[in-house]
């Protein structure tokens, strides 16, 4: 309980304490003896107090610190009692076992007792600033209330491993994925959609992975799109384990449950499986085989050759409406029988890049089916991908470099339509998401995908290396949660955007995160640092993505 003190107390206050500190000082120098360094230190603090009191911002602040302790008789209260005093004396608090006035100061902690001069002998002198470090009302809460365990809170700044990170921690981590859009009271967002982010190896496959294996025990409808191929070779090495087969039977029989489909451009039954004309609505065919196109052809600047490409894509989707069997690889085809020179050539630029690529996948005549998933789990591959790193320049992408980054836009858009069922709950985890962040086309399908979440009780897990797209502020409420673990080069950006502030202290403490490390922005916008664990050790196996070779645990022997 706190109280401000009028200034026209606590000055003159001040000045007589000043005056007596003097005459003590004055006292002990007449008697030849030096001033004892107590007195010495009230009056340096007394006359920085004056100093402070001065300003317009800074007030005395009266209060009172009451510990209730209960148990189930009179000797239960004093053992605990005694105990919470030995606590606070090991942390530098002083703390008094109260016996005349016991009742009067749990009277006094009631709403509407206030304080009055009759209580100074428990009362506390500090400014604003000395209550605040007290940390009065500040919890390390995170996550929700119900949910799936997913992670430890971690208070301290440094630690030798993660291991100690874990085990020096009390406070758990809960956390439900379908939550943010159930108009919870209090939380800052109603967007469902997550963003998993860091550096490459810090452990952002495994949050994903661990969060996906929890989703898929729901009744929910889930899709993980996996460019990497890794999570089916992890999982197929828990099933071929004797061991867990015989331990853990359950559990290899959830993880046969899941569907596996592995788009490769060069089984001729995949080609089209992506294409925009088989499996979308006609607008927004329209939008994506053109930015699938500009992936490998630059219209700019080449007016009438841009008119015709998109006059041909208008009659392909007419066609199709009316019934017929076509795909992308008609527009080309009309491109190619145009009467003017320009178009034709582009049009056989066009036919040749596509022959024999990845863009197969999503460039066809229409006569395979689209993509199409009826399966509750599935895990999504695409053979032969070849993505850039995340930190090349959009300007510097390779030829087959872009044809892949198309793929992943059609995959973009597939999602989009995946999550569009209003009687179904859905949810896709999309690994390598920083591609659409690269270019304008990808980011107008990333916006895309995320707008539909909301209203169609959709989530979207999007795992990036970087943050920088998500911290514009058009696009910073589309983001519900946040896991962002360190990424060297955007550690001021990852705070300002986790509501952290950029000081030293903030910049050391991601500096000395360990794999598996994060900081989680919840529903409330509220922030903290966690250590991701797994509780079941049959998982292990399932959310590996590296494989430890014995030279690792020969050099952890000497640590």
């Amino acid at each position: 309980k706190a109280q401000t003190e009028s200034k026209s107390i606590t000055k003159p206050a001040l000045n007589i304490k000043k005056q007596q500190l003097k005459e003590e000082q004055r006292e002990q120098h007449s008697t030849g003896d030096r001033s004892d360094v107590s007195t010495v230190t009230s009056a340096t603090m007394v006359r920085h107090l004056q100093d402070e009191i001065k300003k317009e911002e800074v007030y005395l602040m009266n209060w009172l610190a009451v510990i209730v302790v209960h148990g189930k008789d009179k000797k239960d209260c004093t053992r605990k009692a005694t105990i919470v005093r030995r606590h606070l004396k090991g942390a530098g608090i002083t703390c008094r076992l109260p016996v005349a006035d016991q009742l009067k100061l749990f009277y006094k902690m009631l709403p509407g007792e206030k304080l009055d001069i009759t209580d100074k002998n428990w009362i506390q002198k500090t400014t604003q600033d000395g209550l605040a470090e007290g940390l009065f009302a500040v919890n390390s809460d995170i996550g929700s209330k119900i949910g799936f365990f997913l992670a430890w809170v971690d208070r301290f700044i440094e630690h030798t491993d993660l291991e100690s990170a874990i085990l020096s921690s009390r406070d758990f981590v809960l956390f439900h994925p379908f939550l943010a859009n159930q108009q919870l009271k209090g939380s800052k967002t109603r967007s469902p959609h997550c963003l998993i982010t860091g550096d490459t190896g810090n452990g952002k496959s495994y949050l994903a992975k661990l969060i996906f294996n929890y989703i898929s025990m729901l009744n929910v409808k889930a899709l993980y799109i996996d460019p990497k191929k890794e999570m089916r070779k992890w999982i197929r090495r828990v099933l071929n384990d004797q061991e867990i087969r015989e331990k853990f039977p359950l559990y290899i029989a959830h993880l046969e449950k899941y569907n596996y489909i592995t788009l490769d451009h060069e089984d001729k039954g995949n080609w089209g499986a992506l294409d925009p004309i088989s499996f979308l609505p006609p607008m927004k065919a329209k939008d994506l085989v053109q930015v699938i196109f500009e992936q490998v052809y630059d219209f700019k600047g080449k007016d009438d050759v841009n008119t015709a490409f998109l006059r041909a894509t208008s009659n392909v989707i007419e066609m199709k409406q009316k019934g017929e069997q076509v795909g992308s690889l008609h527009i080309v085809k009309e491109m190619q029988n145009h009467p003017e020179e320009a178009v034709r050539k582009a049009g056989d630029y066009l036919k040749e890049v596509v022959a024999d690529s990845i863009l197969k996948l999503c460039i066809h005549d229409g006569s395979n089916p689209a993509l199409s998933l009826e399966e509750r789990i599935t895990i999504l591959e695409v053979e032969n991908m070849d993505l850039p790193e995340h930190s090349e320049r959009f300007e510097n992408y390779t030829t087959t470099q872009l044809k892949s980054s198309a793929v992943m836009f059609a995959l973009g858009k597939f999602c989009e339509l995946f999550g569009m069922n209003q009687d179904e709950q859905t949810v896709e985890f999309i690994d390598e998401a920083w591609i659409f962040t690269t270019s304008q086309q990808g980011k107008k399908v990333e916006r895309q995908m995320r707008r539909i979440g909301r209203s169609y009780n959709n989530a979207e897990y999007f795992i990036s290396q970087s943050t920088k797209d998500a911290l514009k502020e058009e696009d910073n409420g589309n983001f519900g949660v946040a896991f962002a673990f360190d990424e060297p080069n955007e550690r001021e950006d990852v705070l300002k955007w986790m509501n952290m502030e950029v000081t030293k202290e903030n910049l050391k403490m991601m500096e000395s995160m360990f794999q598996g490390q994060c900081l989680f922005k919840d529903y409330y916008g509220r922030t903290a640092k966690i250590s991701i664990e797994c509780l079941f050790e049959e998982w292990e196996g399932a959310l590996k993505t590296v494989e430890k070779k014995a030279v690792a645990y020969a050099e952890e022997k000497y640590l």
